[in-house]
């Protein structure tokens, strides 16, 4: 059996990413489930190639290369991927002594992942119309 673990993006208590990998995993079964504060990852700050990072980023790593398959649950902040996904992808390429390898041996590297995002909207009614005000129409 294949196993796939969700990490969800957000440092949010209670976040509608975390919520929303919980109603997910009633039909996948994750294996592991995480949100950002599982890894306690501080912001990347580093310029240093030298692959040294903190036993977060490590931690972060680990579940990640335990893994088959990966399902991000990635926030939508604008229109844009949230600033905790940007942060884990550069601490990876931090540990990566920034792409060495040409991402040959890479965290999630030759991994299925699954993106997810969920945004709230608010149903609208007009006369003679019903549409969806929030951000559920935008991609990033």
């Amino acid at each position: 059996m294949k196993k796939i673990v969700a990490v969800a993006f957000s440092y949010a208590e209670n976040s509608m990413n975390m919520r929303g990998l919980t109603l997910m995993d009633e039909l996948l079964f994750f294996d592991g489930q995480y949100d950002m504060n599982d890894f306690n990852m501080p912001l990347c700050n580093s310029n240093k190639s030298d692959g040294n990072v903190p036993e977060g980023v490590n931690k972060f790593i680990k579940v990640m290369r335990d893994a088959d398959i990966l399902v991000f649950a990635i926030p939508e902040a604008t229109g844009h991927y949230a600033a905790a996904f940007k942060n884990a992808m550069d601490w990876l390429i931090c540990e990566s002594k920034f792409n060495s390898d040409i991402a040959v041996d890479g965290a999630f590297y030759n991994k299925p992942v699954w993106v997810v995002t969920f945004t709230p909207v608010i149903p609208a009614v007009t006369p003679g119309e019903s549409y969806e005000i929030g951000a559920g129409g935008r991609h990033f």
